[in-house]
């Protein structure tokens, strides 16, 4: 059968009723949006730190072992304060991380890996430093390298 036809005028509603309607679904989507993507956030924070605490203890290893090296003499107090020292400080940049990429500040890979990065590069400086040796503590070592490599640079400067 076919529809029955609609008596009376059509139902007009007033621009503005249509109007407020739209815009509270807007900003109701607008809501459920944001919120999704902070709960994405604070999901994807978890993951990438549970996979950099794991990379954690190769760093730790990689700065310990030069560490260790550079004061074999220093002793159980040197070990367990130095010990305490990197792992503050990488827990640290781990807990200030976390806020800033769950609020979007920093993307959570940055965020959770950024302690790992830092202190691997510093366990590998000191790696490749472990070949060189110094007479003293107070060596000027780095004024050495410096006359060294000026003088490098001076003899490519006066060969062309």
């Amino acid at each position: 059968p076919a529809p029955e036809p609609r008596h009376g005028p059509p139902i007009v509603l007033p621009p503005l009723v249509v109007l407020s309607g739209l815009t509270a679904s807007v900003d109701a989507a607008r809501s459920r949006i944001q919120e999704a993507r902070l709960t994405a956030s604070i999901y994807d924070v978890e993951i990438q730190k549970k996979f950099s605490l794991a990379v954690a203890c190769v760093v730790f290893a990689l700065l310990g072992a030069p560490i260790a090296l550079r004061f074999p003499r220093g002793g159980v107090g040197l070990v367990i304060g130095v010990s305490f020292a990197v792992f503050g400080l990488y827990y640290v940049g781990l807990i200030a991380g976390e806020p800033l990429a769950e609020n979007g500040k920093l993307t959570p890979f940055v965020a959770m890996w950024g302690s790992d990065l830092a202190f691997a590069l510093v366990g590998a400086v000191l790696l490749l430093r472990l070949g060189t040796k110094t007479g003293t503590t107070r060596s000027g070592e780095w004024g050495e390298r410096w006359t060294v490599l000026r003088g490098r640079i001076l003899t490519a400067v006066r060969a062309h």
